[in-house]
């Protein structure tokens, strides 16, 4: 699936949407990884948490990172996520 054949931008709902069905989960079950307020916004719309790496200045993830190592911990289990059911 490409955004392309979409022909839709991003916070526009039916992207992530898609995403979800294509992944076969529900929005509490993942985390968007973003930088830019629209697109965080556009997840969160849906439930899906999210997590704002190397943000704008006024981007605010329901989780912020500073550094990649941190989102490798929040994946490996090695950092609890509120919200997000395993």
């Amino acid at each position: 699936m490409s955004l392309r054949d979409m022909h839709v931008r991003k916070p526009d709902p039916r992207i992530y949407q898609a995403a979800l069905q294509q992944m076969g989960v529900r929005p509490h079950q993942v985390l968007f990884v973003g930088h830019k307020a629209t697109e965080l916004e556009g997840a969160r719309a849906l439930g899906i948490k999210t997590v704002a790496f190397n943000r704008d200045t006024d981007a605010e993830g329901d989780i912020q990172i500073d550094r990649f190592a941190q989102l490798l911990g929040l994946l490996t289990g090695q950092s609890r996520i509120p919200g997000i059911e395993e």
